[in-house]
């Protein structure tokens, strides 16, 4: 077995902190040392040729451990130019998923090339728990052809001063849980079912669970390892969105982590991310239907109907009554959004699409970025 790791990072305030938290975090015992005692491991690094002297010297360790490839972005043609050309012409706001999406298809160009290969796709500030990637590889040693986890995000600026004194120290699961339930950034928060000003889109729904931690049901998890297939590579919208259901077509032969105690992550961003994003209204039976149908696929109920447990302290008891409760409000809100497509006019031509979108196969969902694309042309 082999694992292609890839993460896409540059300029130097982003390489350090992916060096300084999220590699830290990688190098715990039980993720890539476990990871690469057990299978072949190479782990490639996308960046500007400014960026690289930034991974010194604590490169040096992954590269005991791992083939560690670095990718410039001078190198990568796009369209008439560079990739660097396109990033340094590019809006700022939306640089990041568009560079993420073509490094992410050269890598997976590059690996197809390699037998027995699994694809871990890796956001440079992915901050682990120690044992995450044994239990991946775990999986996979089992049969699984995927795995799939969904990570909390923290406010950068209170969790960097907690995790800094920490790293590089291996992170309990149980730790990192309680540093995001501390910690965690407006936008999760914004996803409780009970929060005082809901999100506008509600890709998840939070349930706290006393002051033990949390339970979430969510649509789009993070694809952390696929087996790789020709269909994934050309995907077209951000990772979360598709590249899971096109990795497996079989819902059995992937894994959704649905226990901090088997995998944990956090992700850090500013507390200022998304800051400008309006109210919503309350995540009632009806108004979650409706983001199902216009927002999502049907297939992406296999994650949003099996609650995910973050478990900061024991309350078994407590745990499985929020998992109840999470499932009955799942399935109400898929019988709703049956209920709603009954009542539609086939003859409307916007409704068609979307219902399309929803039922058909992954391959037909409108994902944001691509709804940004055709919104001129979309039926009105």
């Amino acid at each position: 077995m082999r694992y292609e790791i890839f993460v896409t990072v540059w300029g130097k305030r982003f390489v350090r902190k992916f060096v300084e938290f999220a590699l830290a975090s990688q190098l715990a015992p039980g993720n890539i040392p476990a990871l690469s005692a057990a299978a072949d491991v190479t782990y490639r690094i996308y960046t500007d040729r400014a960026s690289e002297n930034y991974f010194q010297p604590e490169i040096t360790k992954l590269k005991k451990l791992a083939i560690v490839e670095f990718v410039f972005y001078e190198d990568l043609a796009y369209r008439s130019v560079t990739l660097l050309d396109a990033i340094n012409n590019s809006d700022p706001t939306i640089i990041k998923h568009n560079v993420q999406r073509e490094t992410a298809r050269h890598h997976m160009n590059l690996a197809k090339e390699s037998s027995e290969t699994a694809i871990m796709l890796l956001d440079s500030d992915f901050i682990f728990s120690d044992g995450s990637f044994a239990h991946i590889h775990e999986q996979r040693v089992n049969g699984k052809k995927a795995y799939a986890g969904m990570f909390v995000r923290l406010i950068e600026e209170k969790a960097i001063p907690i995790l800094r004194s920490l790293l590089p120290k291996p992170l309990s699961a149980r730790e990192l849980v309680q540093i995001g339930m501390d910690n965690m950034h407006p936008l999760p928060r914004s996803m409780f079912i009970d929060a005082k000003k809901p999100s506008m889109y509600p890709t998840q729904i939070n349930w706290n669970v006393n002051d033990n931690g949390f339970v979430a049901n969510c649509f789009f998890p993070h694809p952390l390892m696929f087996e790789q297939r020709p269909e994934i590579i050309n995907y077209f919208s951000t990772m979360d969105y598709e590249v899971l259901l096109r990795a497996v077509t079989v819902n059995d032969d992937l894994y959704y982590c649905q226990s901090s105690e088997d995998l944990m992550f956090c992700k850090i961003s500013p507390e200022s991310y998304f800051g400008s994003m309006e109210v919503g209204s309350l995540p009632s039976i009806d108004v979650m239907a409706r983001f199902v149908i216009f927002n999502t696929n049907i297939r992406h109920r296999l994650f949003m109907g099996n609650p995910v447990r973050y478990l900061a302290r024991e309350d078994e008891k407590a745990f499985r009554a929020v998992e109840r409760e999470a499932r009955s409000y799942t399935e109400a809100i898929y019988k709703n959004a049956e209920l709603l497509l009954a009542e539609f006019s086939p003859l409307d031509p916007k409704m068609t699409l979307y219902a399309k979108s929803f039922l058909g196969p992954i391959e037909n969902f409108i994902s944001p970025q691509i709804h940004s694309r055709m919104k001129d042309i979309l039926p009105k």
